[in-house]
């Protein structure tokens, strides 16, 4: 018994020490730490694959966090995205800015409406905001555990709307509190005269429970644009917020300034404070691909496509816009969706592709919303 007693008191020991040395930067780095069982993929014998319905075990909801403005350029592959993680048993959440007649046009109604017939859930943010409303939908699918659509042990996903999922364990898995895709891909970055890890958001997740720990310091709530962009004026300083980004006119302008990355700089530095003011060890689960992504800079022919198990591969990062690249982009989510879905993808294609004939090569170069 004395024996029996001792182990255990030594295993403790050596348990509290590993958590001492680590702290709560004690992380745990994910490859495939929940493998998808192989009945979850289906395969057929012409090499072409569709990743099932199936979610991951779990007993908690799990939802993916989008956000976007009325610029069509911008969220047109909104619907299809969304589909992919529905896929993937992911009940998506969309942050719009500005009230639902702005999204009204001929080429953003349809957008909603097919949105609206995969039941998702849109929360639509209304006001005369300071910042652009690119930049202010970049942040708002961070705040989507402050809302009441969310439980409090269910899972939230931030992502963006033209990132593809293949496989769901890579970006959350059991037992962790904070798992981070791609979480090496940045290096660092400094704020408030500290340094911190640099990540990306193709995705982060945790429970509602950790996102409402993360933002214990902001006073913003999900269904309130005009909060968000208070909590970011406050956030941020004249460095990141100059007067050339109030001058900003065209799209690609923007992406060229240094608040094209303030999400991620916002959302690093809470992660970094939160692992530093908890008293707790925050358990950490990071994926950093053995696998390629299929990448809109080296798009794939369709002849390569149908060479391809999509399983092999951790993403895809989607041409944009969906509407003027649909044919392009077809034997692909041909291959990606079970053929419900894809029925829906090529109704939702074809007819952003009809539109686009008449207002994408009039966007170019792309304005600001």
């Amino acid at each position: 018994m004395n024996s029996v007693l001792l182990i255990l008191f030594l295993g403790l020991t050596i348990v509290y020490s590993v958590i001492n040395l680590f702290g709560n930067d004690f992380t745990t780095i994910l490859q495939h730490s929940k493998p998808i069982k192989a009945d979850r993929i289906l395969e057929s014998k012409d090499n072409e694959s569709t990743i099932s319905s199936e979610p991951l075990p779990s007993n908690d909801e799990i939802f993916v966090s989008f956000g976007g403005n009325a610029d069509p350029y911008f969220i047109d592959a909104l619907p299809i995205v969304a589909m992919a993680w529905i896929q993937l048993g992911v009940r998506p959440l969309v942050c719009l800015v500005g009230s639902k007649e702005d999204y009204q046009s001929n080429e953003l109604k349809p957008i909603i409406e097919y949105l609206e017939k995969l039941n998702v859930t849109v929360t639509y943010l209304p006001g005369n905001y300071t910042l652009k409303t690119a930049s202010l939908s970049q942040h708002c699918r961070l705040y989507a555990a402050t809302s009441n659509l969310v439980s409090l042990d269910s899972v939230v996903i931030v992502s963006d709307i033209d990132y593809i999922p293949f496989h769901l364990n890579e970006h959350w898995v059991e037992d962790v509190d904070l798992f981070i895709y791609n979480s090496l891909c940045c290096g660092e970055t400094e704020m408030f005269e500290h340094k911190f890890p640099h990540y990306p958001i193709s995705t982060i997740a945790l429970r509602k429970r950790g996102w409402l720990e993360l933002l214990e310091l902001s006073h913003a709530t999900y269904e309130n644009g005009t909060s968000i962009e208070g909590d970011l004026l406050a956030f941020f300083d004249k460095d990141m917020l100059d007067e050339h980004y109030f001058r900003l006119q065209l799209f690609r302008e923007l992406q060229g300034h240094p608040f094209w990355y303030s999400d991620q700089k916002l959302t690093s530095f809470r992660i970094f404070d939160w692992k530093r003011r908890t008293k707790r060890v925050i358990r950490t689960g990071e994926y950093n691909g053995n696998k390629e992504r299929i990448d809109r800079d080296n798009w794939p022919s369709d002849q390569i496509l149908d060479t391809i198990n999509l399983y092999d591969f951790n993403d895809a990062h989607l041409l944009r816009p969906i509407s003027a690249n649909w044919y392009r982009l077809q034997a692909f989510f041909k291959k990606l969706f079970k053929p419900d879905l894809y029925q829906i993808a090529e109704s939702y294609g074809l007819k952003m592709n009809a539109l686009s004939r008449t207002y994408i090569r009039m966007r170019e170069p792309s304005p600001i919303v």
